[in-house]
């Protein structure tokens, strides 16, 4: 799991720490993990600056839109932190994270489905405008 979440410093406490309750609860081999550096790493394309359909039905057992559960092995090697934060991390309320429109590479977390629509929407109407396609 530190290897999926290597790229989202400096959230790794706040991002692990829901993925930890799905491993407590058990519900992780019956939910979509849904993280984009799955995605990247089936591609075998870690610059990608966008994740588009096309990218997410890609057939790949590291796919985490496509499996349920985790990928069979990691996409990277772990930093310290990284291990740190899935150690470590932080009880929140937060079910969904999308990147910040400003690009900081910070994220915008969300308690609703509702929330984070409005955070994507914003994200992807940025992205358009910078003509990341």
């Amino acid at each position: 799991m530190p290897t999926v979440f290597e790229q989202y410093a400096p959230y790794r406490p706040a991002v692990t720490a829901d993925e930890q309750e799905m491993l407590d609860e058990g519900r992780m081999n019956q939910e979509e993990l849904l993280a984009d550096p799955t995605v990247k790493f089936a591609c075998g394309d870690f610059s990608l600056r966008r994740i588009l359909k096309v990218h997410l039905s890609i057939e790949s057992p590291y796919n985490t839109y496509r499996v349920t559960g985790l990928p069979p092995g990691p996409i990277r090697i772990a930093s310290k932190q990284a291990l740190d934060a899935v150690l470590n991390h932080r009880p929140n309320d937060y079910i969904y994270m999308c990147a910040r429109e400003d690009f900081s590479g910070y994220h915008n977390f969300a308690t609703t489905l509702a929330e984070h629509q409005r955070n994507a929407a914003r994200y992807r109407r940025e992205l358009n405008r910078r003509g990341i396609h």
